[in-house]
C-alpha cells in the first residue's frame, strides 16, 4: 500500500534531509518555511495564478464548467452545478521519467 504523508512528516522528513548534510537549522525552521510555501501556492492559486517547478511540475487553475444535468449522490436529485475553479498539477518532465520505471524498480529502499 502506498504511503500517505501529512503535513508534519513532511516537516520531519525535510528536516532530517537538511540536517543529515551538515545544515543547522531548526525544525520549526523547516516549518515555517512549508508553511511559507503552502500559503504561497494557496495565494497564487487562489488569484489564479500558475505556478511553475521546473523538472517537478506545474500548478495551476482551470475553469470546470457549470453542469444542468448533475445528481446529487445522496437523493438523486437534479442540481445545477455552478462553474468553478479547480486547482490542476501537471507533472514536470523529471517527475514523470521518475514516475514512469517499473513498479519493482521504483521502490524505496
Amino acid at each position: 500500500m502506498d504511503k500517505k504523508y501529512s503535513r508534519s512528516d513532511v516537516t520531519n522528513i525535510v528536516y532530517e534531509k537538511m540536517t543529515s548534510s551538515s545544515l543547522t537549522i531548526k525544525k520549526s525552521e523547516v516549518d515555517e518555511c512549508l508553511s511559507c510555501l503552502y500559503d504561497f501556492l494557496i495565494d497564487a492559486l487562489s488569484c489564479a495564478d500558475t505556478v511553475e517547478i521546473r523538472g517537478f511540475g506545474t500548478f495551476e487553475t482551470k475553469i470546470r464548467a457549470a453542469k444542468n444535468n448533475a445528481r446529487n449522490l445522496f437523493t438523486g436529485e437534479r442540481v445545477e452545478a455552478k462553474a468553478h475553479r479547480i486547482a490542476v498539477f501537471k507533472p514536470g518532465v523529471s517527475l514523470k521519467q521518475r514516475m514512469s520505471v517499473p513498479l519493482d524498480e521504483n521502490k524505496r529502499s
